[in-house]
């Protein structure tokens, strides 16, 4: 994990919100065991989230891919909670042309843009997903990311949204920030 954090320049850690990540043999949250999870926004612990380790190991060899993800995309939560637009979003609510979904969607953090606006379908679960996957997705698979909002105007609307919005955490998350990824 030290290669992911080191993506990013320390004035963005500094201002990002993040703490701790949190690595746990097993997580149970409602029931259910998540690959990660940043509950901030509900428990008034921001800066803090959480990888299960038993949960990335049943990814097998695709373990690596699975850390990359989950670690972007559970940090994007300390981010979220740090602007605090987690789930008071209208900019990024106006952006929608669909609504998200009424049941709970899962996915392998594989890129599922078979919905225009949404770049998988664990995205198309809440606003706050919608935006940890986005961001999960330009970090972890930017080239991809790159060919699939070249085609999907919303998708491409949302990442500059998010990339204004890193810019006001570190004025260096700039063009070179982007180029250095994939």
């Amino acid at each position: 994990m030290t290669k992911e954090i080191n993506l990013y320049p320390k004035s963005f850690l500094d201002n990002s919100g993040l703490k701790y990540v949190m690595i746990c043999e097993k997580i149970i949250d409602k029931g259910i065991e998540p690959v990660g999870m940043a509950p901030g926004h509900f428990d008034q612990s921001p800066g803090v989230f959480y990888i299960n380790i038993n949960r990335v190991n049943s990814y097998g060899k695709n373990k690596t891919g699975i850390v990359k993800h989950v670690f972007h995309h559970e940090f994007f939560h300390v981010i979220d909670t740090a602007l605090t637009t987690i789930y008071l979003d209208d900019k990024w609510n106006n952006l929608n042309q669909q609504s998200y979904s009424e049941e709970l969607l899962i996915d392998k953090n594989v890129i599922d843009n078979s919905v225009k606006g949404y770049i998988s379908k664990y995205a198309r679960n809440n606003l706050a997903e919608d935006k940890a996957e986005l961001f999960a997705f330009m970090i972890t698979q930017h080239n991809n990311f790159k060919q699939i909002i070249s085609k999907d105007e919303i998708l491409l609307k949302k990442s500059k949204l998010m990339i204004s919005r890193l810019k006001k955490i570190s004025n260096k998350i700039d063009k070179n920030f982007w180029k250095k990824l994939n």
